[in-house]
């Protein structure tokens, strides 16, 4: 069984609403939000085991989406690559494979676990969260 520290763990809870649906901050939740830096926050990302079954003249670009490659094998005039791969970049991952093989490649994908974002790609989630908040959505 995994221990878990539970030094660096506060409440999310920083901002509130009041009845007229403004955004309030009390000081409880600026000193939350305070200890929320402190703690230095990282975004989690889901993780997928994939297997990709891709005939053998093909080339996959599971490197390209962030992926490791865990191994190959060959089956017939196929290659199957097991692989960890970002659940984020697997979005078009089903077009992407078949217009690569013709048509002839599959996959499967099963959730893993989560790790820590890159920074650079946290950094876009992030950014992208803050201009929405300034749009007001």
């Amino acid at each position: 069984m995994k221990e878990y520290s539970t030094k660096n763990i506060i409440n999310l809870a920083l901002v509130g609403h009041s009845s007229s649906g403004k955004t309030i901050l009390t000081e409880s939740m600026l000193l939350n939000a305070g200890a929320f830096n402190e703690a230095r926050p990282k975004l989690l990302e889901p993780i997928y085991n994939i297997q990709v079954k891709i005939p053998e003249d093909a080339m996959g670009d599971i490197s390209s989406r962030r992926g490791r490659v865990g191994g190959m094998e060959a089956d017939g005039h196929f290659q199957i690559i097991n692989a960890e791969v970002p659940q984020a970049t697997l979005q078009d991952y089903s077009t992407a494979l078949r217009s690569m093989s013709s048509g002839q490649g599959m996959f499967k994908q099963e959730f893993s676990h989560y790790e820590d974002m890159p920074s650079n790609e946290a950094e876009k989630v992030i950014s992208h969260y803050q201009s929405k908040r300034e749009l007001g959505h």
